[in-house]
């Protein structure tokens, strides 16, 4: 977090002429936004001051024992241009550190929030876990090696020896019918899967848990009186002024927050929309997937469950023998390929597999070619 503010840049006319400066460059930017408008050059120049600072307080190497925790609550520095009387260069500043996320991660779960939520995980007790508890698989191949694992954001992860597919909660992305909606039907795929009323192999996601935060165990992590850090995070400049941010202005401490689901881990090429369009894509493959696709949704349907929002994007295609698994039970429609008015029916399962179908079909004729690039 960079600031440039007036009162800490007055002591200097110049420096407090570029960035009033800046200011109206940033302003004439903004209320003349298109799609030709691009405002990162002024952004890297804000910057660079910077730049020397932030390499030192950066992470020196990427680590393989990483939590949820270490990517949900990332550290967060506050650095600030200083200016002294008479003194034309700008003095970066390291301000504060903090340990919390402007907003913390997931929803919580209470009135207002989602009280539904938390009846439902009390009655049905899904195993649950900490962000603490649950690390971050190592980057695939073919990534940069010296990005860190908290840039990328985490969806392989392991817990109890066991790699599961990380989703986040997301109250702001997320309606609450959704969360309730793909909750209860992964408590209706356990409970029959412990029944034995589950085909047996059937390729559907399945619940291994829940990650539920509490904010007092990540605010007494992030206590920042714990520790001497006097030493790894020096501030090169005395400040005069008041100091009015704290670590209260950036969460609001309240109780226990769903973060997100484990649930199965497919080792996976891809989604159905990302494989079969393509001249590579074998026809053996679309011929059997169009079968294979009624076949699991019959099965889903034989046990009184409904996918909801089908279609080729919800459907993954597994590396190891390239069969096709059902994911995504957060219910909802796609009107391309279900009808408003057979959302969340069995009907409107059945009419997205004639679709899937009838698409299949449409890429054998017409499969897209790759452009090679060399």
């Amino acid at each position: 977090m960079i600031t440039y503010a007036r009162k800490s840049l007055s002591a200097s006319p110049t420096a407090l002429e570029q960035h009033l400066d800046s200011l109206e460059k940033f302003r004439a930017d903004f209320n003349n936004i298109d799609e030709t408008t691009d405002i990162r050059p002024l952004c890297r120049s804000l910057m660079k001051p910077f730049e020397s600072l932030m390499t030192k307080l950066a992470p020196s190497s990427t680590s393989t024992n990483l939590s949820l925790s270490d990517w949900g609550y990332k550290q967060t520095f506050a650095l600030e241009a200083m200016a002294a009387s008479g003194d034309m260069m700008l003095k970066p500043r390291f301000k504060a550190r903090r340990g919390w996320n402007y907003y913390p991660l997931g929803q919580y779960l209470r009135p207002p929030h989602d009280a539904f939520t938390s009846r439902l995980l009390s009655n049905w007790e899904p195993k649950q876990y900490s962000s603490l508890q649950v690390q971050i698989a190592p980057p695939a191949p073919g990534l940069p090696a010296d990005l860190h694992p908290c840039l990328i954001g985490p969806t392989k992860v392991l817990v109890e020896g066991i790699e599961c597919y990380f989703k986040e909660w997301s109250s702001q992305a997320r309606p609450k019918c959704a969360t309730a909606h793909e909750l209860l039907m992964y408590k209706k795929i356990d409970v029959l899967a412990a029944d034995e009323k589950l085909p047996a192999g059937l390729r559907v996601s399945k619940l291994h848990g829940v990650v539920i935060d509490d904010d007092d165990e990540i605010a007494q992590r992030y206590d920042p009186n714990r520790g001497d850090t006097s030493k790894e995070y020096p501030d090169p400049e005395p400040y005069s002024g008041s100091d009015t941010d704290s670590d209260s202005d950036y969460c609001e401490l309240g109780g226990k927050r769903l973060v997100g689901i484990l649930i199965t881990y497919i080792d996976n090429i891809g989604t159905l929309a990302d494989t079969a369009p393509w001249a590579d894509c074998d026809d053996a493959d679309r011929n059997r997937w169009a079968r294979d696709i009624e076949a699991l949704v019959t099965d889903l349907h034989d046990a009184d469950l409904v996918w909801g929002d089908a279609k080729p994007h919800n459907v993954l295609v597994d590396r190891k023998k390239r069969d096709l698994w059902l994911i995504d039970f957060g219910g909802s429609f796609t009107r391309t390929w279900v009808d408003e008015n057979k959302a969340d029916t069995k009907q409107g399962d059945m009419q997205g597999v004639a679709r899937i179908q009838e698409w299949l079909a449409k890429c054998s004729k017409q499969p897209i070619s790759r452009i090679s690039r060399s």
